[in-house]
């Protein structure tokens, strides 16, 4: 699905040159659940934005199913974006004059389905997610925990190939959040899709097939931590 090849994503700060991102190779394969830890400033939340052709490298290539996304005008990149491609933030981005099920229908604009249809699976998103008693509270009349549930359908409406979530806990406690990543991983192993997950919960990593770390730009493995630990 994702073949990433010397990656880099450089921005330029007064008279410097910061590497965000440095010479990242990854592969992620269909279906995968990837999480990637480190501490702010690693670069994993440009990373993602890379993935999810939200920005383009200043050097080598990410390839989604046999597509540059670095070489793509911005008007393919935003259909792939519409289809292709389920976001999950931190700050969970509800539109705070519509209420749950506006927001998940909303979620499906792009799909140009007709308005009963939409609210039908709208309806069976949010009871998927648990919140079937929630459907006409604005984002102000719910939990933190709620509105990322919220967040979660409105990702899956259009029934992205990828969910791409930037640290989707950040603003939830352990307990709650930890119940947020596993209705992610949930939904990842019901519906085959391909999860990457940015995080700085450590404990969340334990739901992902393959975890990385990722420290000053550079992306490390598993076995490369244990060497570097070692060392």
């Amino acid at each position: 699905m994702y073949e990433l090849c010397g990656v880099t994503r450089r921005y330029r700060q007064g008279p410097s040159v910061i590497a965000a991102v440095d010479d990242v190779d990854l592969r992620i394969d269909e279906g995968e659940f990837v999480a990637i830890t480190g501490p702010s400033g690693s670069g994993k939340s440009t990373l993602l934005t890379l993935l999810g052709g939200l920005d383009r490298p200043t050097g080598g290539q990410v390839i989604f199913d046999g597509v540059d996304l670095a070489r793509q005008s911005d008007r393919k990149l935003t259909l792939l974006r519409r289809h292709a491609f389920g976001f999950i933030f931190q700050q969970f981005n509800l539109i705070p004059t519509l209420d749950a099920l506006e927001n998940v229908e909303a979620g499906m604009a792009p799909l140009g389905m007709r308005s009963r249809s939409r609210r039908e699976g709208a309806r069976q998103l949010l009871e998927e997610v648990g919140l079937d008693g929630r459907v006409r509270h604005l984002p102000s009349q719910l939990s933190g925990g709620e509105q990322q549930r919220v967040a979660i359908a409105r990702a899956l409406a259009k029934n992205p190939r990828v969910l791409l979530a930037d640290e989707p806990t950040g603003n939830l406690d352990s307990k709650i959040g930890a119940e947020i990543i596993e209705l992610i991983a949930l939904f990842s192993e019901r519906r085959r899709q391909t999860v990457v997950l940015v995080t700085h919960d450590a404990e969340a990593s334990r739901y992902a097939s393959r975890t990385f770390r990722m420290r000053d730009g550079r992306l490390l493995d598993d076995a490369r931590l244990a060497l570097a630990a070692a060392l």
